[in-house]
């Protein structure tokens, strides 16, 4: 009668390590395959990531050069009424030359 429960022990103890040595394989394969989807959710964001990056840089581009062009415009406008400026001085600088040597200053 103990041999028959020493054995059944023995049984259970047996039993219960292979349940537990599957469990263990179930586990690590669980494990292996969260890493490996991890892993490839990883890349999947990294790829995202570098297309909004290149996204983002042409963006900037594209709206820095509508800035510089309408820095380019504003210029030109501002240099033609200097110039324009500049001619109405010089003619009345002259004017006023012409008005002083007709005066005998």
């Amino acid at each position: 009668m103990l041999e028959e429960h020493l054995k059944a022990i023995s049984s259970e103890e047996q039993k219960a390590k292979t349940e537990l040595m599957e469990a263990r394989s179930r586990a690590e394969s669980m494990l292996e395959e969260a890493r490996s989807k991890g892993e490839d959710h990883l890349e999947g964001v990294r790829g995202e990531a570098a297309e909004l990056e290149k996204s983002l840089v042409a963006k900037a581009r594209r709206e820095a050069e509508e800035q510089i062009v309408g820095m380019r415009a504003d210029n030109a406008k501002r240099m033609a009424a200097l110039s324009v400026g500049a001619k109405k001085n010089s003619r009345k600088a002259i004017a006023a030359i012409l008005n002083a040597f007709r005066e005998g200053r």
